[in-house]
């Protein structure tokens, strides 16, 4: 019999919420979010438990944007600009998370760290390339980017400054090119970049003042009905909409928001979200700017073929930063059928959430190049029910402090196919976790993790969890663990299937210690320099075996 545990209930007021209920038998074991996530201004987190190791209180976000770090690490493609170090790295390396990679032909990494190319695409010489010179582009796209403060109407410029517009382009030869405001650094927002040309749009929209919603929504109606190919609209300059309200996204969209989306409190309730779509299918949001205080920045619940690219998320202490989900339940045993498949996220900075920085549940084939998570909530990057995914860099800071969640999380039987956990099915190229909850946690029969790389410093609950969790090797590459918590292999005896197959080779620790207990199967340490409280039957090697 299959068991589900944490599922989460609401109970929404004006001022403050209880986003979070644990289930009493096994509070370190995210369920299904179910309803949807009603956020407001603060979290109250029940006790966390696991093993021994409990923290009760507030998660106490800080609002607004005091992270000192402030730009994505994947700022511009073909460029490291990532962790600790950063020399002694040999030809066609940078720096990633304080090591070496390969940036000339690895495609977790093609040109800068967590720069990740697509499925079917090859890294060469530094760029993701398709084979043979096929054509790279998605499936229906129209048009090559969008000028920032500038509009097209029948070749004239006009102000941003302007009463909210829509222009009509298909079929015109116009175009105006208009001042720099982001874009860059990630394939989509590379393709649709904001300082580009406005003529391949199919709509151009100047939003203002707080008809954002409105605006997007009569630009987004006004394409053509039922496609099956994508149509474009940009958005230009800055608007408003309440949390109480939501930009509805239709199949076969591009949605290139070159301007910023403030989210202000109207005592919104339920999945509204600043950026939503439910059921449908091949959508694609270049560039995104949201801030304020949404429920969900962004929430796409039933969507396959989804790019998101280069989204910065700034919120003020609430609501949960980008979900993506298959409407987990009884129905498609919880997330685990019916996945929705072929997701890409390119370059996400998510920050001053009271839940989840990223978090996705059922799904199926799932490409992250970078997330930088900063004083979220909770977990930087949650994979819950979710397989054959490929993440390039997790980087978080602050992230689910003083709460059991992590920096980066795999849960609900994440990696799992039948019944096993194939190795490297969800393959990471580098974590880095400071000063959070977790640095890396595995649980609920969740596994076929191979983390590369790994950067762990005072992280207060453990630095490591791995508890239910299988065939997982950590640090295949290098890492290093500093102060906070325990690294711990472990186990729930009345729940899940045991602890096995764990690897963890590589490793430098200190300031803490690793410790294994319960007893796993299978567990191999090897090349760890620090305190290591392994099991008799536990493989200790001088040398990895990968």
């Amino acid at each position: 019999m299959f068991t589900i545990h944490e599922q989460r209930t609401f109970d929404v007021s004006a001022s403050a919420i209880l986003p979070l209920v644990f289930a009493a038998a096994c509070a370190g074991d995210a369920g299904p979010q179910e309803p949807a996530l009603n956020a407001t201004e603060s979290v109250t987190t029940a006790a966390v438990t696991a093993e021994g190791d409990s923290v009760t209180g507030t998660t106490g976000i800080a609002t607004g944007t005091s992270s000192a770090a402030t730009q994505s690490s994947s700022a511009a493609s073909g460029s490291a600009t990532t962790g600790a170090g950063g020399s002694g790295c040999g030809a066609g390396q940078d720096s990633c998370a304080g090591v070496c990679i390969e940036t000339l032909t690895d495609t977790s990494n093609c040109g800068g760290c967590g720069i990740a190319c697509a499925l079917g695409e090859q890294c060469s010489n530094g760029s993701c390339t398709c084979p043979l010179g096929q054509a790279c582009a998605p499936t229906g796209s129209t048009g090559a980017g969008g000028a920032m403060g500038s509009s097209v109407t029948n070749g004239a410029a006009t102000s941003a400054a302007s009463a909210s517009t829509t222009t009509t382009l298909g079929g015109t030869t116009s175009s105006s090119t208009g001042s720099t405001t982001g874009g860059g650094g990630s394939p989509s927002s590379a393709q649709y970049p904001c300082d580009g040309d406005t003529s391949g749009y199919d709509a151009v929209v100047t939003i203002s003042g707080n008809d954002a919603r409105t605006t997007i929504e009569n630009a987004l109606n006004g394409l053509t009905a039922n496609r099956t190919t994508k149509q474009s609209v940009l958005v230009q300059g800055d608007g408003s909409l309440g949390n109480n309200e939501r930009i509805d996204i239709p199949s076969y969209t591009i949605l290139n928001v070159c301007g910023t989306l403030t989210v202000t409190n109207a005592n919104g309730s339920g999945d509204q979200a600043a950026l939503y779509a439910r059921n449908r299918t091949n959508i694609e949001i270049p560039n995104a700017t949201i801030r304020g205080v949404p429920l969900y920045g962004m929430f796409f619940r039933e969507v396959s073929e989804l790019h998101l690219g280069r989204i910065d998320m700034r919120l003020d202490g609430q609501g949960l930063g980008i979900r993506i989900d298959n409407n987990p339940g009884e129905s498609n045993n919880w997330g685990r059928a019916n996945q929705v498949t072929n997701i890409r996220l390119d370059d996400i900075h998510v920050e001053g959430t009271s839940s989840q920085g990223v978090e996705t549940y059922g799904v199926d084939g799932l490409i992250i190049g970078t997330v930088v998570a900063r004083n979220v909530g909770e977990s930087g990057v949650l994979l819950n029910a979710t397989n054959n995914a490929e993440v390039g860099f997790v980087d978080a800071e602050d992230a689910a402090t003083g709460t059991g969640y992590a920096g980066f999380r795999i849960a609900n039987e994440a990696g799992k196919i039948g019944n096993e956990w194939p190795a490297g099915n969800i393959h990471v190229g580098a974590v880095r976790a400071i000063r959070g909850g977790r640095g890396v946690f595995c649980v609920s029969d969740s596994g076929g993790l191979t983390i590369d790389r790994l950067t762990l410093e005072n992280n207060g609950n453990n630095s490591i969890l791995l508890e239910n969790c299988h065939n997982v090797q950590i640090a295949t590459d290098s890492g290093t663990i500093s102060g906070g918590g325990e690294v711990r292999i472990s186990q729930r005896t009345d729940e899940h299937t045991p602890t096995s197959n764990i690897s963890l080779g590589n490793l430098t620790i200190t300031g803490t210690e690793l410790n294994e207990e319960p007893c796993a199967s299978n567990t191999v340490v090897c090349n760890v320099e620090g305190t290591v409280n392994a099991c008799g039957s536990s493989q200790r090697l001088d040398e990895c075996p990968w």
